[in-house]
């Protein structure tokens, strides 16, 4: 279950730098994506309606989004929840892919879903990462 809570960080982590990315517009107020965590942990923990591991991993690709869409600096709602949209759709896109090059993979080391959708997160979050990081890399390379 806790595996959960990591797929939550990590996509809230995909939002911020897919929104940097893509639109160039930054997450504000990122401490407001703690009491998301902190409530989502505390659902999974105590798991009151007995949802099955793959509702909780879809509750946490939810609720990543829900919190995305309101740390947005955007002031127009319309473009909030296009942004957001988009960014899911280029997410799963790049899960999708991640996840037919690794399926192989997953099916010989009898990974359930929840642990190879952290594992797809987590290689798109450092594909992420390497764009924007080495951007500003090749950026302040350039200047000097």
């Amino acid at each position: 279950m806790f595996m959960a809570f990591f797929l939550y960080w990590i996509e809230v982590i995909r939002y911020e730098l897919g929104n940097n990315l893509i639109f160039s517009c930054r997450l504000k107020r990122l401490w407001a994506a703690l009491p998301g965590g902190l409530f989502f942990c505390i659902v999974v923990i105590s798991n009151p309606w007995g949802f099955s591991v793959e509702v909780i991993y879809l509750a946490a690709y939810i609720l990543a989004a829900i919190t995305a869409f309101f740390m947005l600096e955007e002031k127009s709602l319309f473009k909030k929840l296009l942004y957001i949209l988009s960014l899911l759709c280029v997410f799963g896109c790049v899960d999708e892919v991640i996840g037919m090059a690794l399926s192989h993979t997953f099916e010989e080391r009898g990974f359930e879903a929840g642990e190879a959708s952290l594992i797809e997160g987590a290689i798109s979050t450092g594909i992420f990462s390497n764009i924007e990081f080495g951007e500003n890399t090749d950026k302040a390379e350039t200047e000097r």
